[in-house]
């Protein structure tokens, strides 16, 4: 039945990421939003059905076969959630849509909550048909293998949360850059702050984590995954700094404000992609990354049309 219900309710964050797309340019904001909504509840009780299979253990899913342990402790049979690709993904597309509906109020322009619409209907479509973290398995295992031992670590519990937090929080000045025409200030600043903050903290509890694993020597060897972190928080960092700066004009302000998202969407590409060997075991799923790589596309040309076409004249005043 848990099953069930969470693939159904993936299939529901499809349907509404492409439909609020629809109802945006064709049809009415309000239902839009509406449905924004439906993706980010169906997504959410994705996620606790997929949590409730791993704290259970059953044996009958894949995913959990091999994230989860009965012998492990609760918590770490939790993070298995975002151990693999699966569920990281799902988790990655519920933080995603939540940040997306939260912003649609703020919107009046048909395009960004379309786009909003799109970002959270590509990755849903992935995990159903390239990452599916409720297969079943034609016969239930006998026990499951479990997290594997540098995995279990206290910061697991933390440290991808709370990186998936700050790299998804992007999206929100990333649509109201798209929104609005002529950006007076840095849109999301507030949101920006955060986003470096989070991912600044995820950053220090992974580079610790390494440490403690494996000793001194390069934070994964500077592994791909976690430079596809690194980036969008020098994005951000850019852009808090640069939204000071005397010369700041309408262009640069979109620019600095679509920026992160943009870099974030980059990297998960060539991170899951499998493009680079990494310590990483779920980056490893080519199906995943041609899907991300789709939507690098499209949220890259977005933003260089979305940028080229902002007024040049003028500067935009410096705030507070």
């Amino acid at each position: 039945m848990t099953v069930d219900i969470g693939s159904l309710a993936t299939v529901l964050v499809v349907v509404g990421g492409i439909g609020a797309a629809a109802l945006a340019i064709g049809g009415s904001l309000r239902a839009a939003r509406v449905a924004l909504l439906v993706t980010t509840f169906a997504s959410g009780v994705a996620v606790v059905c997929l949590a409730v299979l791993l704290l259970e253990s059953d044996l009958s899913i894949a995913y959990v076969v091999d994230h989860s342990r009965e012998t492990s402790r609760s918590f770490y049979r939790l993070s298995g959630l975002w151990a693999g690709m699966g569920g990281s993904l799902l988790l990655w597309t519920a933080m995603l849509a939540t940040f997306v509906t939260l912003t649609a109020p703020r919107l009046t322009g048909r395009t960004a909550v379309a786009v909003g619409g799109v970002v959270i209907a590509v990755p849903a479509a992935l995990v159903l048909v390239a990452a599916d973290p409720f297969e079943r398995l034609p016969i239930p295992a006998v026990q499951g293998r479990g997290l594997t031992p540098i995995l279990e670590h206290p910061v697991m519990l933390i440290h991808p949360p709370v990186l998936y937090a700050g790299l998804l929080a992007t999206v929100v000045p990333f649509l109201l850059a798209l929104d609005r025409p002529a950006p007076t200030g840095l849109p999301g600043r507030r949101v920006l702050r955060l986003a470096a903050l989070m991912l600044g903290t995820g950053l220090v509890l992974g580079a610790n984590w390494a440490y403690v694993e494996l000793g001194w020597g390069g934070y994964w060897a500077w592994d791909p995954v976690e430079n596809a972190a690194l980036l969008p928080w020098i994005a951000l960092l850019i852009a808090l700094h640069g939204d000071r700066a005397r010369w700041r004009s309408p262009r640069a302000t979109t620019a600095l404000a679509m920026a992160p998202f943009a870099v974030m969407v980059v990297g998960a590409w060539v991170s899951r992609a499998g493009l680079t060997g990494s310590v990483h075991a779920f980056a490893q799923t080519p199906g995943v990354g041609r899907g991300f790589a789709t939507m690098a596309a499209v949220v890259s040309v977005a933003t260089a049309m979305v940028v080229l076409r902002r007024p040049t004249s003028g500067i935009a005043p410096r705030r507070p």
